[in-house]
């Protein structure tokens, strides 16, 4: 993921992880936390009680004016909370 850095910074896509040691789960969280994203377990707020990680960028891109600053409330950007994607609940039902 590290080399992916430069683009994720870029393009802020939204990112699915799995990760398969406690280490590489906290230092995914810290790294994407870093680029400006709000990390959640795919299913659960909660990260430390899965392996299974959705982040999504804090960041609003605006045709305008490019990227505006941080919005703490993510329903106001149209993004969904851990668990209501339908996308996601449909990969994982």
């Amino acid at each position: 993921m590290v080399g992916a850095g430069a683009v994720i910074s870029k393009y802020h896509p939204v990112i699915l992880v799995a990760t398969h040691s406690n280490r590489l789960h906290h230092e995914c969280i810290a790294f994407l936390e870093k680029l400006g994203y709000r990390v959640s377990g795919i299913d659960t707020p909660e990260v430390d009680s899965t392996d299974e990680l959705v982040a999504y960028p804090i960041f609003r891109q605006d045709s305008d004016h490019g990227i505006k600053a941080a919005d703490p409330d993510m329903f106001s950007m149209g993004y969904p909370l851990a668990g209501e994607d339908p996308l996601l609940a449909r990969s994982i039902s």
